[in-house]
């Protein structure tokens, strides 16, 4: 089970206890939006704080291989349990990630690319229009752009297999 919750200030993270959260994600004080992530998987419990840029879109936060997935603001994140990262990415602004195949597909507004299950970059793809993932079709990644193009990428290679109208 993971429940996100947004807090109102980060003046919660500074009169709560340092004890109160395992950890907490960003730490620069350009960030502006402040979350508090709820986790309980396989008899753990954790609460962990979480900073970071507004862009209009909840944090993504899944439990995959027993290590912690966390997508917000400008950042894709891999944690262990206990806090220790194991990989950051920065993307322009995180949309999702998707998880299939033992691989993760993250999408941002300017970017997509693809980790192995040890989250190595497979691939990248970067664009000049904003994107949006319009669909997965089987091992297809279906993008809009913001001209309203359809991009089709391969799910395994980000190669190009049909850009239309």
């Amino acid at each position: 089970m993971i429940k996100i919750e947004i807090l109102e200030s980060e003046g919660l993270f500074k009169l709560r206890e340092v004890e109160d959260y395992k950890f907490i994600i960003g730490e620069y004080a350009t960030y502006n939006n402040y979350y508090q992530i709820m986790i309980q998987h396989k008899g753990i419990e954790l609460k962990i704080g979480l900073q970071c840029i507004n862009v209009g879109i909840k944090p993504q936060v899944e439990i995959y291989n027993d290590k912690l997935l966390i997508g917000a603001g400008d950042k894709f994140y891999v944690y262990e349990f206990q806090g220790t990262l194991i990989q950051e990415y920065s993307v322009f602004a995180f949309y999702e990630f998707i998880i299939k195949e033992h691989k993760i597909l993250i999408i941002s507004e300017l970017d997509v690319f693809l980790l192995d299950s040890n989250f190595n970059k497979i691939w990248y793809k970067s664009f000049n229009e904003i994107i949006d993932l319009e669909e997965m079709q089987d091992n297809t990644i279906v993008l809009r752009d913001y001209e309203n193009r359809i991009i089709k990428l391969d799910f395994a290679t980000g190669s190009d297999m049909k850009n239309s109208l």
